[in-house]
């Protein structure tokens, strides 16, 4: 026998320490699977919120509490400068004529044909028909011919000149070269268009096509300005052959007293293409650009009158200018800066979600622990936060409110109020930051979110959320205006035009919900009051198989209307 006798007892398990705890709560699974789907919706959300950018948190109508200025050196398209080189675009653009130089051509020929009769007739005979005072020169100083012109001799002279070219082929060749140019760039009288129209020094002429117009100064076609140069020409021109044509500066001179006063007009204003050239050539202005500096003063009209004031609600225009700086900020953002932004973007998701997580996990653990309600909450709070900053894509709508409205009462339907509450609150947070829009932004959607929840008790209507929108609307409204005011927004029409579009949303909110109701009783697998009325319908077809089927396995006294009485007791 043993001296001592070992002795036995039962003892309890020794607590387990925090480090153990710790360990053994981050080596389960469960716990990884939910992280990994949680990283996973927050990194579909970081780049549809390009969560490395910081956002735009200007809207219309929002009166900024600051004088705006310049972040960083950008430029930006001057509109009223752009406006002025348009408009010296359109006033300097040489406008269209149309070139018709058959009627020169015809002068030409009908001056010929007058030479040939001077050639073949007595001096008597062209003075009884007139034909010779066409050639005559008239006195500037009277406005009468020349005593010397009306003189057989002077006469003889000019008929002699032309003797040798007996057919006239030297002086219709010298003719047609002084008309050269003037053939080519045509004649006017006056300009045709007016002041503003365009150019009133170069024109453009074309005869068939003016893809083969050419550009000539007025003073070349303007008749009083090119009668001295055709003078010229018909000197030069005749004096190349002065061993046939004698005396050609006389000779020239009685030829352009012929053509001076018979000179046709030939060029037409083309108003149609003028104009269109206008445009055009305002069209093919570039921008001008206005350059702004770290600290300048943001005005899109670069005057003091439209300097972007504190106190002053924001226009399209202000939004126009804004968004470029923005841009340029944006642009001008280095690869460490968007690193901690984006890690502040994780921070803050990571951050709501171990708040949401808390809450489920002392709460709802149920949630929590069921892998498809999980899924289903995290899907339904990230696609509220993607469509809301889908829809506030355009500043003036409001339209954010919409989905987060629905967020509340789809899980107030589904699940409970309370957890309606606590994640629209969560919503609305992590929506008005990213966005940053600020603290009047949160209370505002946290006041809809949360009527909105708060009546989504019972639904005994198909009407209930019609009328839940409605209220929302009525709270929203005065919510709007006193948090906007009360964070600095003047009172004017654009704060009511604000609290009209929020209210008008959340209105909607409630009208789309109704239409959604049955889809959502079917998705989550819920019976609302309004469904189990409905299943108290003598006529549903449940109710009519346990009637059929009553006779072999219920009491007999089972009956339609005793179905109907207890369902309507069970509500």
């Amino acid at each position: 026998m043993a001296k001592y006798a070992k002795r036995k007892r039962w003892t309890l398990p020794l607590p387990k320490g925090p480090i153990d705890t710790v360990q053994e709560f981050l080596s389960r699974p469960a716990l990884w699977i939910r992280v990994g789907l949680f990283l996973a919706f927050i990194t579909s959300l970081y780049v549809l919120m390009s969560g490395w950018n910081p956002p735009f948190p200007y809207r219309t109508r929002i009166a900024p509490l600051r004088n705006l200025h310049a972040r960083t050196a950008f430029e930006t398209a001057d509109r009223d400068a752009t406006l002025v080189a348009r408009n010296q675009a359109r006033e300097k653009f040489p406008v269209y004529y149309v070139n018709n130089s058959r009627p020169l051509d015809e002068l030409r020929q009908g001056l010929i044909d007058e030479l040939f009769e001077v050639k073949e007739k007595t001096y008597a005979e062209l003075i009884s028909n007139n034909l010779w005072s066409r050639f005559w020169s008239i006195d500037p100083d009277t406005s009468l011919p020349k005593a010397e012109d009306d003189t057989e001799k002077e006469f003889d002279r000019f008929k002699n000149a032309f003797a040798k070219d007996e057919q006239l082929e030297i002086t219709r060749k010298s003719i047609e070269n002084a008309f050269s140019d003037i053939r080519r760039h045509g004649l006017l009288r006056s300009l045709g268009h007016d002041l503003g129209d365009g150019s009133m020094q170069q024109i453009q002429v074309y005869e068939s096509s003016i893809d083969d117009a050419i550009e000539v100064p007025v003073s070349m076609v303007r008749m009083a300005e090119v009668l001295d140069e055709l003078k010229d020409n018909l000197v030069t021109e005749l004096s190349k052959n002065s061993d046939v044509i004698e005396e050609p500066a006389a000779a020239a001179e009685r030829l352009f007293n012929w053509l001076k006063p018979r000179l046709p007009v030939t060029l037409t204003w083309d108003e149609e293409n003028s104009k269109q050239g206008q445009i055009d050539a305002a069209a093919a202005v570039k921008d001008k650009m206005k350059q702004y500096l770290p600290g300048d003063a943001l005005s899109y009209q670069g005057v003091e009158e439209s300097i972007i004031r504190a106190g002053e609600p924001l226009d399209e225009d202000d939004l126009a200018l804004l968004a470029e700086e923005h841009e340029a900020f944006v642009s001008s953002q280095t690869v460490s800066q968007r690193l901690m932004r984006s890690a502040a973007f994780y921070g803050l998701f990571c951050a709501v979600g171990a708040l949401v997580a808390g809450y489920l996990y002392y709460r709802d653990n149920e949630l929590l622990f069921d892998i498809r309600h999980f899924v289903t909450l995290l899907a339904m709070y990230c696609l509220t936060l993607a469509i809301a900053w889908t829809v506030s894509f355009d500043v003036g709508w409001r339209a954010e409110i919409v989905p987060v409205v629905m967020f509340a009462m789809i899980i107030a339907i589904a699940y409970r109020i309370e957890l309606a509450l606590f994640l629209s609150a969560m919503v609305a947070l992590t929506y008005s930051v990213c966005h940053g829009y600020g603290l009047g932004e949160l209370v505002i959607l946290s006041t809809a979110s949360t009527t909105a929840a708060l009546l989504c008790g019972t639904i005994r209507s198909r009407t209930k959320l019609v009328y839940v929108g409605f209220t929302v609307a009525a709270a929203v409204f005065p919510t709007v205006l006193g948090v906007q005011y009360l964070m600095g927004q003047p009172i004017g029409n654009g704060l009511f035009v604000d609290a009209a579009w929020f209210a008008a949303n959340a209105a909607f909110a409630g009208l789309f919900m109704t239409a959604l109701l049955p889809f959502l009783e079917r998705w989550f697998g819920i019976e609302t009051d309004i469904s189990l009325l409905e299943l108290s319908d003598a006529n549903h077809p449940l109710l009519k198989a346990l009637v059929q089927r009553a006779p072999g396995t219920y009491n007999h006294s089972i009956n339609v209307a005793s179905i109907s009485e207890a369902a309507a007791e069970a509500i």
